[in-house]
């Protein structure tokens, strides 16, 4: 017994002299303790510096920490991530191994990273950081500082900076001229009316959604595959050069034009809520994303091969009212596929075809429809006074009259060779009016 109570008093004696950090915070310290970086004595608000100093990664992420203080003791870590915790304050500046800085999902008012010479990475997003001096951290690469309340940015000296988002926040300039190095760009939702990316020749993702820009400039950034320019004040865009793009976002702008022939490798084009009158599209082989509702296209063609390849959910040209005529590769295959299209609009495969529709739908007018459309067999209408026409024809897609009849409810179809017909019925006075159908 005696040797115990000998044993335990040394151990407590140990324990008393060693060397100990401070850590006031329960949650801190109870995930060092956990973790055997702690003294063995759980809630006493230490732990022993000799089982910290040598540590030299450390995820306290979402641990409820609202204080970290004993982190100052931490000499050879170089990855701290303390994220998505109730921090208001931290203390980094004895950390200078830090290459990799994680602490996001805070509330910082403030954060002193000049002593952090050797910062590879820092991610502060989420935070309520009215300032950043990043001007002593000559080696990052990576800055991540989005949902804050920064005004002002300066990264002129952080030259080997390859990705910055730095998104949500109160900026009105950016100056990316000396960040040669850059790949990724995100800056929405600032408030910046001028961008220049000259010098920006690496640049392959760039983010410039809801600034304030009306001209963008972007001839010089031809390894840019992904551009999201949208909700901006654009009344003109010049995409010839970027020859790698494969994903184009540009809605609610006030584009007449674009043109996207050079852009053969684009996959998805999100190009609605603009002014534009024409596209085609025809160039652009491995298209499988097309949103371009709500433009005033009079012509839209798509007839490149690979309309297989766009699902109904990823395709839309409804609320163009001036478009008659979509190009497609296959009429029938897109009558059956794609449904987001006026009552107005129709899949045509040659001018040909375009031609023979007619421009003006009395029918549409008149409310007179026949379904089902399309259809392998019988289609019925919706005529309920038959006596107030005089017939009814059908012609093909060269304008070549099928056949002529009497008007019934009922028309059969079933002999007819797959392909856009065009309906006419002509009243009692003579008035013709023109119905489109597709027979599968």
């Amino acid at each position: 017994m005696k040797i115990i109570t000998f044993l335990l008093t040394q151990f407590v004696l140990i324990v008393s002299f060693a060397q100990q950090t401070y850590v006031p915070d329960d949650n801190f310290e109870a995930y060092l303790e956990a973790n055997g970086m702690g003294n063995g004595i759980a809630n006493d608000n230490y732990v022993l510096t000799s089982n910290i100093e040598n540590v030299t990664s450390l995820d306290v992420s979402d641990k409820s920490i609202e204080d970290l203080t004993g982190i100052e003791d931490f000499e050879d870590i170089n990855d701290l991530n303390c994220s998505d915790n109730h921090l208001t304050a931290i203390d980094i500046s004895n950390n200078i191994a830090l290459t990799v800085l994680k602490c996001s999902i805070n509330s910082l008012a403030d954060l002193d990273v000049s002593a952090n010479t050797n910062l590879v990475e820092l991610k502060c997003y989420v935070n309520n950081l009215t300032m950043l001096d990043i001007s002593n951290n000559t080696s990052l690469t990576m800055l991540v500082c989005f949902y804050n309340e920064l005004i002002d940015l300066d990264t002129s000296t952080n030259t080997a900076l390859s990705v910055l988002y730095c998104g949500n926040n109160n900026l009105t300039e950016l100056d990316t001229s000396t960040n040669v190095l850059l790949t990724d760009i995100s800056c929405g939702s600032n408030n910046i009316s001028d961008l220049d990316l000259s010098n920006n020749t690496a640049l392959t993702n760039l983010q410039c959604s809801q600034t304030n820009i009306t001209e963008l400039d972007i001839h010089s950034n031809t390894a840019l595959r992904i551009l999201a320019c949208y909700i901006n004040g654009l009344t003109a865009l010049d995409v010839s050069t970027n020859t790698a793009l494969t994903t184009l976002i540009c809605h609610t702008n006030n584009l007449t034009t674009l043109d996207v022939s050079s852009n053969m490798a684009l996959l998805d084009l999100y190009c609605y809520s603009n002014n534009l009158t024409a596209l085609d599209l025809s160039y652009n082989t491995e298209l499988a994303t097309l949103f371009c509702q709500n433009n005033q296209l009079a012509d839209l063609d798509i007839s490149n091969g690979n309309n297989i390849n766009i699902s109904n959910e990823q395709f839309s040209v409804l609320n163009n009212p001036n478009l008659t005529c979509v190009f497609v590769d296959d009429a029938t295959w897109s009558e059956a596929n794609w449904t987001n299209i006026d009552e107005t609009s129709t899949f045509v495969e040659t001018q040909a075809e375009c031609d023979a529709l007619g421009i003006n739908d009395v029918a549409f007018i008149n409310k007179i429809t026949l379904f089902p459309n399309p259809t392998s067999g019988i289609l019925k209408s919706n005529i309920t006074n038959s006596d107030h026409f005089k017939s009814i024809a059908i012609y093909n897609s060269i304008g070549v009259n099928i056949v002529t009849q009497p008007v019934k409810n009922e028309i059969d179809i079933s002999n007819l060779s797959t392909g856009v017909y065009v309906i006419k019925l002509t009243d009692n006075n003579g008035v013709e009016t023109q119905l489109k159908i597709i027979k599968k």
